[in-house]
């Protein structure tokens, strides 16, 4: 199992750069206005399920207990609020220090909603699948 969710995590991260690099290349993100909310979407989803690999891991390997679901999820989002957070403090730094014009207020909460939607929807995957499949 920790090979394939080492995989799964390095696959997921690979495919977000290479879109991000097209992107950057066919100058999507000021082109096509929306194409950052999936990129925000993906992205959240990668660092909650990223987050949950390693709870999946380190309970496998008996290195820590089993916790409740709701802790679990909680874990996933603020994780992934707080990269989310981070990244769009970087932005306005970026935009402070070269006045290159990628981040305004607006922006930024859609950024970190639809950063949080990626994260609840594998919050949800997750359970649906400790739940059913796992346990």
């Amino acid at each position: 199992m920790l090979k394939k969710l080492g995989k799964e995590v390095l696959f997921g991260i690979a495919l977000i750069f290479l879109v991000n690099i097209l992107a950057m290349h066919f100058h999507w993100y000021g082109t096509v206005w929306w194409f950052d909310m999936p990129m925000h979407f993906a992205g959240g989803a990668w660092i909650a399920f990223v987050y949950y690999s390693v709870y999946i891991n380190l309970r496998a390997s008996g290195r820590i207990q089993k916790i409740h679901l709701s802790r679990l999820v909680f874990g996933m989002i603020a994780t992934t609020v707080l990269v989310g957070g981070i990244w769009e403090l970087f932005e306005f730094s970026v935009d402070a220090i070269t006045l290159a014009d990628l981040a305004n207020p607006i922006d930024s909460i859609s950024d970190m909603f639809f950063d949080t939607a990626g994260a609840v929807f594998v919050a949800l995957c997750g359970v649906y699948r400790l739940k059913n499949v796992i346990e």
